[in-house]
């Protein structure tokens, strides 16, 4: 063991340690910000000094922190109510029934103006009366947008408020789809024009509504037992995320990973935002793109 005090002890617990050779112990030591000793209480202890802070874990399960490996901490409707619960992507989805009930009594209940936010599944989906032009007769006063995965249906007032034309050219890697035998937007977009959508949706929100995303989101992620996460903030710049977090407490590490939606993007995120080590608070470090889409949309590269 080493010949120092420890900053910190955990002691009289059940702790996980990873090794299949010896998986449990009762202490552990930890000095700038390192793990140095495992062991029983009795050996880990004798690394304890004056200043060592002793932690009496009174027989609970301790355990490495859990990585979350994948976020996009930043949700899509961050200007609006969802109507339904995001499970809805698992599965089905709702029906055609339930989806005009609950948009339904949304646009009978909330201001002229308030944003509309659905999760669909395959019956959606799959159906394709549901355009821009039957939203707009769903929900006329409303922006509306029902996501699936990769893919975003919005009606003409959503489409407005963001502003998407009715002949928008298809961005770098996206795809509108068009009414047959024209050039028209039928409400439907996939891939990075569905991420542009969300890109101008979230840069408009007040930072002090992206700083409280976070803040929830880490709240919850730690009384988890969740430590760390790595952040694939598709509504923000690789800058703006930067900023905000930088600004804040952060109660976790947290990887920002970039996710350009251009390739000049990609290229013009400042290196400074690097030179930072392992063990920072916030780190940012590698790119995110999306290659292709996914099997449940029909838009993913399959090979049989």
């Amino acid at each position: 063991y080493c010949s120092f005090q420890a900053d910190k002890i955990l002691y009289n617990g059940k702790i996980f340690t990873g090794d299949s050779g010896n998986k449990w112990a009762e202490a552990v030591a930890i000095y700038d910000r390192f793990i140095i000793a495992v062991g029983d209480d009795e050996t880990v202890m004798q690394l304890a000094g004056p200043g060592t802070e002793k932690i009496d874990v009174r027989g609970n399960l301790v355990i490495p922190g859990i990585n979350d490996a994948h976020m996009h901490v930043m949700p899509l409707n961050i200007n609006g109510d969802m109507l339904n619960h995001s499970s809805a992507l698992l599965g089905p989805g709702p029906s055609l029934d339930e989806l005009t009930a609950m948009v339904t009594q949304a646009t009978g209940t909330q201001p002229a103006g308030s944003w509309l936010y659905v999760a669909i599944g395959n019956i959606i989906l799959d159906n394709p009366v549901i355009d821009r032009a039957f939203l707009d007769q769903l929900a006329p006063n409303h922006p509306l947008a029902l996501f699936y995965m990769h893919t975003l249906i919005i009606n003409t007032t959503a489409m407005r408020e963001v502003g998407i034309s009715e002949t928008e050219p298809d961005p770098f890697g996206g795809i509108y789809e068009r009414y047959p035998g024209t050039n028209v937007f039928n409400g439907r977009m996939h891939e990075y024009a569905f991420y542009e959508f969300v890109r101008k949706i979230s840069m408009a929100a007040p930072d002090s509504t992206l700083r409280g995303v976070y803040a929830d989101y880490m709240e919850n992620a730690v009384a988890l037992g969740i430590t760390s996460t790595q952040d694939l903030p598709i509504g923000l710049t690789h800058g703006k995320a930067f900023e905000i977090l930088n600004g804040m407490d952060l109660k976790m590490r947290v990887r920002l990973i970039n996710v350009p939606l251009t390739r000049e993007e990609a290229l013009s995120a400042p290196r400074t935002f690097r030179l930072r080590p392992f063990w920072a608070k916030l780190t940012t470090t590698g790119v995110k793109w999306f290659n292709d889409g996914t099997v449940l949309e029909r838009n993913g590269a399959v090979i049989a």
